[in-house]
């Protein structure tokens, strides 16, 4: 099983923000399966280990400005030593938090923290309680992105 350190505002494992696309398919130890998120995406997205990561691309020559990882696809996310999928989304909230505040005005809180400093986010499908109980306990996804990333967005 592979572990991948995520390092907000650097990037996570060998992939770092702001590589260019050749970097990054060079770093990964294994080949991208591209596609596009959206029709009107500049850049398509490489994506790893069955779609679990995946490389976001901005500019006249792409370069990352966002990481996003995902749950249950073969590999750990590591954030300060801790398996970020394997902690609760209350506790793994609250151990960010510590670091950085989390924005609760976010459009799709409580279901995305946002930590704008850290330009880092956090995702479920649903919330505690709800009839997939389970997934909503643990957080989904992992993101970074590059300085700015959520202003541009929000």
């Amino acid at each position: 099983m592979s572990d991948y350190v995520v390092t907000p505002l650097v990037g996570i494992g060998p992939v770092r923000l702001g590589m260019t696309r050749e970097t990054v398919l060079k770093a990964m130890p294994l080949p991208s399966r591209p596609f596009r998120k959206r029709k009107s995406s500049q850049h398509e997205t490489d994506s790893f280990h069955d779609a679990g990561f995946q490389v976001f691309y901005a500019g006249e020559e792409p370069q990352v400005e966002f990481i996003e990882l995902s749950r249950g696809t073969g590999f750990r996310a590591l954030f300060r030593d801790l398996d970020v999928f394997a902690e609760t989304a209350e506790e793994l909230a609250e151990i960010i938090s510590r670091d950085a505040p989390y924005d609760s005005q976010w459009r799709e809180f409580p279901y995305a923290y946002i930590f704008r400093s850290l330009q880092l986010s956090l995702w479920r499908p649903v919330l505690p309680n709800s009839p997939s109980d389970l997934e909503g306990r643990f957080f989904s996804t992992i993101g970074i992105g590059r300085e700015g990333y959520y202003d541009d967005v929000a």
